[in-house]
């Protein structure tokens, strides 16, 4: 049997979002290697802020689980539509790297400027840009 590759239901992606939220890379690895289509990580989102499971892992200074959510839609994805998960904004405008940067996260605002050109003029609906 493949992996499951069919829009998940909210349920399965509140899963997704909580681990990446906790850091719990081990989980997320077995989930994107036994059970869903890696091309639907970057579908995930949170019902009521809209945002993804990079958001709650770079908020929380998860590094190396930020890493792997951003290789993994790296392999799944084309460079553009990385770049727009990258910079994606959740209902209130902000996008991971408003989260890491307002959280004190350096190492995760590092990662995701040098190594994934997120933008950190994006304003969210509040009109704040990043804090580098």
């Amino acid at each position: 049997m493949g992996l499951h590759s069919e829009p998940l239901d909210q349920e399965d992606q509140d899963t997704i979002i909580l681990d990446a939220r906790a850091g719990d890379l081990d989980s997320l690895k077995d989930i994107f290697t036994t059970l869903v289509s890696p091309e639907l990580l970057s579908t995930c989102k949170e019902s009521e802020s809209d945002s993804t499971a990079l958001h709650m892992a770079a908020a929380n200074g998860h590094i190396e689980t930020v890493r792997y959510i951003l290789e993994t839609v790296s392999r799944a994805n084309s460079a553009e539509d990385l770049k727009a998960f990258v910079n994606e904004v959740n209902k209130t405008g902000n996008t991971a790297l408003h989260w890491a940067s307002l959280n004190g996260k350096l190492d995760v605002v590092k990662l995701l400027c040098d190594e994934y050109e997120a933008d950190p003029f994006i304003r969210n609906k509040f009109g704040t840009r990043c804090y580098l």
